[in-house]
C-alpha cells in the first residue's frame, strides 16, 4: 500500500514538473512595424510584450535591460526586519493609473499608521486587487485590531 501511495506521489510530481517547465516564458518580443528580412533592427522596432499580471523582481532605472530572470509570475514580498505583511483590499483602477503600487508609501486607515506597500496581487479581471503592505511591528496591534475597516490612502492622511 505504502508503494502506491509513493508512486502516485511520485507521479504527481514528475507530472506537475513537466508542466511548469513545458509551459516557457509568457513573454516575447514583438515588431512595431513591418519588418524585412535581414532587417538592420533600430530603437523601438522590437519590443517586449509581457503578459499582465507579470512582476519585475527588482528595480530597474530607465533605459536599463531587463533580463529574462528580472520578470517572475509572483513577486518578491520580503519584508524589512521588523515588519509584518497586512494584506488590505484596493481599487483595481488605482493599481492600473499607477497610484497604488510596490514601492510606494501609504498611510493605513485607521489608526493612520505608515507603511510602505511591497507587492500587488490583482485577479483576472482587475476590479479589486490586495496590496501587501509592510507594517512595523510595534504598530500592527493598531492595525489588526481594525482590520475589518482598514483602508489604504496614498495621500497625506486618511481623509
Amino acid at each position: 500500500m505504502r508503494l502506491i501511495v509513493f508512486f502516485c506521489y511520485g507521479l504527481i510530481l514528475l507530472i506537475g514538473t513537466i508542466i511548469i517547465v513545458g509551459r516557457g516564458p509568457s513573454h516575447e518580443l514583438v515588431a512595431t512595424r513591418d519588418l524585412a528580412g535581414n532587417h538592420r533592427l533600430q530603437t523601438g522596432e522590437v519590443v517586449l510584450k509581457v503578459d499582465d499580471g507579470r512582476y519585475i523582481l527588482r528595480s530597474i532605472k530607465a533605459d536599463e535591460i531587463v533580463k529574462q530572470a528580472d520578470i517572475a509570475a509572483t513577486p518578491d514580498a520580503s519584508l524589512p526586519k521588523d515588519h509584518v505583511p497586512i494584506p488590505i483590499k484596493v481599487s483595481g483602477t488605482k493599481v492600473d493609473n499607477g497610484v497604488i503600487d510596490a514601492g510606494t508609501k501609504g498611510l493605513i486607515c485607521p489608526p493612520e499608521v505608515a507603511v510602505n506597500i511591497v507587492a500587488v496581487f490583482c485577479g483576472m479581471e482587475a476590479a479589486s486587487c490586495v496590496a501587501i503592505t509592510a507594517v512595523p511591528a510595534d504598530k500592527s496591534g493598531d492595525v489588526t485590531d481594525a482590520y475589518a475597516e482598514l483602508s489604504l490612502s496614498t495621500g497625506e492622511n486618511c481623509e
